[in-house]
């Protein structure tokens, strides 16, 4: 079937400054859902029935723009909307039991471009990845990847070369960027400058007006963060150099915030270790080669153990589910070489903190995120290098299902786009060719 366009109507749409008047009488737009590749999800088992579309403000508040059946009317009004504000638009396809099947999210947008071009909305089956029609212009076989200026993926790999792809179009936003050295590690504490590390050192660049230069690690050597992995907190964003997969284990954490970047130290040296931001606790590393847990608050400069008391466990993944708490997925015994299944673990609790499931995960690094407020999303290599995800819920017995990729591959990356959503980019498919479909997971 053909998704609705849901439209600015004329007169519903005020245009604040644009040409002397504050409407614009002949506004064509809107955004159209589409379920990109995935055509036959509009027509899947449960099938939709009912159709709400919201609209976010950046302050958070939200409104119905519409509430109904489904297949809806051919034109839905947004109704009036100020061109000076941003924008999210968030669509929920309901079964007939009232359960939500389909659901998608926009990044914020100018609501001036909703009147001038018809922008499209990523709607997929809760629980799964969907493609959008358009992915990569570049070949990216294994590359790091970061949340930029809020509607971005910033794709890159080794050789300075990045390119973003815009979650508002669905496509990809022409011509690539220069950064200002080969990036292994690319990381943002707000979205606009990005921070470039690579084994000789660390460079920043301002997406907004281009200006780059030389970023001071202090006591860290960069070969210490390289190669390790990046989480995203409420206080910015946070390299750990412990989550490497060899090397000398590592102590060293690197906090990137709006304008500033602080050195700091964990209690213990690990190599192969987990991290996650974990809601009302902080950023948690767990495992790796020195075993135990350990918490940073926000704000904090210092690094606090944790008494939890977990199975010894190298290469695991971690995921937060809820506040105070997180899964381990995967991973192997250090001392068998054995793979590990999931451990939920409650940080400051006092008896019954942690819950294992029995059943192995062929899980090797990767990342976690949130998706939704109990289960997690973990998205990492396997044994073979093959790219995998699972869900994870996290009530007992904690069980990590596998979410098969839509196009498989290895060596790609995961990032955070909000609210759940989760997008898998670059790599290389079983025959070597480039794999250039961006996968959006939708949260269940």
């Amino acid at each position: 079937m053909r998704p609705p366009s849901l439209a600015c109507t004329l007169a519903a749409l005020t245009i604040a400054g644009c040409g002397g008047s504050d409407t614009v009488d002949d506004a064509r737009g809107g955004v159209a859902l589409t379920a990109g590749k995935e055509t036959d999800a509009w027509d899947r088992a449960p099938a939709p029935t009912a159709l709400r579309l919201s609209i976010r403000a950046e302050d958070g508040t939200t409104r119905v723009a519409a509430d109904t059946g489904w297949p809806p009317p051919a034109d839905i009004s947004l109704g009036k909307l100020d061109a000076s504000a941003n924008v999210a638009l968030l669509a929920e396809l309901r079964d007939a039991t009232g359960a939500v099947v389909m659901r998608g999210g926009s990044p914020f947008v100018a609501a001036s471009e909703l009147a001038s071009s018809e922008l499209p909305l990523l709607v997929g089956r809760v629980g799964t990845f969907a493609r959008p029609t358009t992915g990569l212009a570049a070949s990216w076989p294994a590359p790091t990847a970061v949340l930029a200026l809020g509607r971005y993926a910033l794709v890159a790999a080794g050789d300075a070369q990045a390119e973003l792809f815009d979650f508002g179009k669905l496509a990809p936003a022409p011509p690539r960027r220069e950064l200002p050295r080969s990036a292994s590690i690319v990381a943002s504490g707000d979205g606009r400058t990005l921070v470039v590390i690579d084994a000789g050192g660390a460079s920043y660049v301002n997406l907004a007006n281009g200006t780059t230069g030389t970023v001071d690690l202090g006591a860290i050597a960069p070969a210490d963060l390289a190669s390790g992995s990046v989480v995203v907190g409420e206080d910015g964003a946070y390299v750990i150099g412990a989550t490497r997969a060899s090397g000398p284990p590592t102590a060293a954490v690197l906090r990137i915030a709006s304008g500033s970047v602080t050195s700091i130290a964990m209690t213990a040296a690990r190599t192969g270790a987990a991290a996650a931001w974990v809601p009302g606790a902080g950023l948690v590393v767990a495992g790796g080669s020195n075993g135990g847990v350990e918490v940073l608050s926000a704000g904090a400069t210092s690094f606090a153990p944790s008494p939890l008391a977990l199975p010894a466990v190298t290469g695991a993944v971690m995921a937060p589910v809820g506040t105070g708490a997180f899964v381990l997925v995967g991973g192997t015994d250090p001392a068998t070489g054995a793979q590990r299944g999931t451990t939920r673990a409650r940080l400051a609790c006092e008896s019954n903190c942690t819950s294992t499931g029995a059943a192995p995960v062929d899980l090797r690094g990767g990342q976690g995120f949130a998706a939704g407020a109990a289960n997690g999303l973990v998205v990492g290599a396997t044994s073979d290098g093959s790219t995998v995800a699972f869900l994870v819920d996290a009530k007992d017995p904690v069980t990590a299902t596998p979410v098969p990729l839509r196009a498989p591959r290895r060596g790609a990356a995961a990032v955070a786009l909000g609210d759940g959503y989760v997008a898998v980019v670059g790599g290389r498919d079983a025959s070597g060719a480039d794999v250039a479909d961006v996968e959006v997971f939708t949260p269940p």
